[in-house]
C-alpha cells in the first residue's frame, strides 16, 4: 500500500512541479532559503521519507533511519539529510546534492538506490536543485 501512495505522491508532486516552474518570478521574491524550506517541506515531500519516525510521517527533521521492505526494491534505508558533517550529507558540495537529487548517486559515485533518483526531481531547475 505505501508503494501506491507514494506514487500518488509523485504524481501530486510532479503536477505542483510543474506550477511551479510557471510561476518562476514570484520565486525570485524568496531567499533561497525560503524557497529551499518550501520545496524540502512541501511539494518535495522529503520528510515522507528521510522523516526519522516512519516513512511518510512528513516530520521536518530529516534524519532518515527508516527502514522498509518494499515489494519490488527490496530492503530500503532512508538516509540522514541533514547538514550534519558525519552523519548527513554536511560534507557534500552542492553539485554533489545535485547529482543526488538528479541521478541518485552519491558523492563517491556509487547509486544511492531505490526509491532515489524520483524521476520529477530530475526536471528541478538549476535554481531550485
Amino acid at each position: 500500500m505505501k508503494l501506491r501512495i507514494c506514487g500518488l505522491a509523485n504524481v501530486v508532486g510532479s503536477a505542483a512541479f510543474i506550477l511551479v516552474g510557471s510561476f518562476t518570478a514570484m520565486a525570485l521574491a524568496e531567499t533561497p532559503v525560503e524557497r529551499g524550506s518550501y520545496l524540502v517541506n512541501s511539494i518535495g515531500a522529503c520528510g515522507n521519507c528521510h522523516g526519522r519516525d516512519a516513512a511518510f510521517n512528513r516530520t521536518p527533521d530529516l534524519a532518515g533511519g527508516v527502514a522498509e521492505d518494499r515489494e519490488g526494491v527490496g530492503h530500503v534505508v532512508f538516509s540522514n539529510i541533514t547538514p550534519h558533517p558525519e552523519t548527513g550529507i554536511g560534507k557534500w558540495t552542492e553539485a554533489d546534492i545535485v547529482v543526488a537529487l538528479r541521478n541518485g548517486k552519491r558523492p563517491d559515485g556509487s547509486i544511492i538506490g531505490p526509491p532515489m533518483p524520483i524521476a520529477l526531481y530530475r526536471q528541478l531547475s538549476d535554481h531550485d536543485a
